[in-house]
């Protein structure tokens, strides 16, 4: 495998109660590194039946959140741990039968409070 190739994950997501859920679908591009307009990582929600969820995209300063054709930004930058992936797959997940301006937001929500908190520390 070349250096500049996309490192891919997919993993199962289970609910609190251990349920089967979906799917988080991961692609990092190690050489992307700050190049401006370009994602560093994707992340794909989908659930059991594959269908998507949401997509979000990490870039050096923001994240984005897609659900559909509808998008936000998250202005906070900076990396997630593979716990706090699963838990935003976990909430893109519970909130898939809401609006969809209802889950951007939680999703937007959730990585701006968490980026802030480790921020803090």
């Amino acid at each position: 495998m070349s250096r500049s190739a996309p490192i891919r994950v997919r993993v199962a997501v289970y609910d609190d109660d251990g349920t089967h859920v979906g799917y988080l679908s991961t692609v990092g591009h190690p050489d992307h590194g700050d190049a401006p307009g370009v994602p560093r990582f994707d992340m794909a929600i989908s659930d059991l039946g594959g269908q998507h969820v949401a997509l979000v995209e990490q870039y050096r300063q923001h994240w984005l959140v897609y659900c559909g054709r509808r998008y936000d930004t998250a202005d906070a930058g900076g990396d997630l741990s593979v716990d706090h992936l699963l838990e935003l797959a976990r909430l893109a997940l519970r909130t898939r039968n809401d609006l969809v301006s209802v889950r951007i937001a939680a999703l937007k929500a959730y990585i701006e409070r968490v980026l802030r908190r480790w921020r803090k520390s």
